[in-house]
C-alpha cells in the first residue's frame, strides 16, 4: 500500500484544504483534522490502520448522543454500546444509538 499513499500523495498535492466547517474525525489519530493536518492524514490514512476505538471514545468523550447506522446489520451500534458499558466514566443516560435499515435507491 506504500506505493498507493506515494501516488495518492503526489495527487493530492495539487489541492488546498481549508478547516472542516464541523469537525471530521481522522482514521489515522481518533481526533479531529487539524487544518494544518489534512493532507497529510488523508495520506496516511492508507497504511495506517483505522482508529475506530479511539474516534468513538473521543467522541463520546464529547457528549456525542446519536450515532446513525447505515446498513442491514447493528455491527458498529452494538460496538459502540460495548465502548460505552466499558467506559464507566462518560455519563450514559440519555446518549442515543440508532440504525438506518433502510437501502439507498437509486
Amino acid at each position: 500500500m506504500s506505493d498507493a499513499q506515494k501516488e495518492f500523495s503526489k495527487f493530492i498535492d495539487q489541492f488546498s484544504f481549508q478547516a472542516p466547517e464541523i469537525p471530521v474525525i481522522s482514521n489515522v489519530t481518533g481526533l479531529p483534522y487539524a487544518n494544518t493536518q489534512i493532507s497529510e492524514l488523508l495520506c496516511m490514512q492508507i497504511i495506517t490502520p483505522v482508529r475506530w476505538l479511539d474516534s468513538i471514545e473521543y467522541l463520546l468523550q464529547q457528549f456525542v448522543i446519536t450515532f446513525k447506522e447505515v446498513g442491514p446489520v447493528k455491527v458498529l451500534t452494538n460496538l459502540i454500546k460495548r465502548i460505552k458499558k466499558e467506559m464507566p466514566a462518560i455519563k450514559k443516560e440519555g446518549n442515543t444509538i440508532s440504525q438506518d435499515n433502510s437501502k439507498s435507491k437509486k
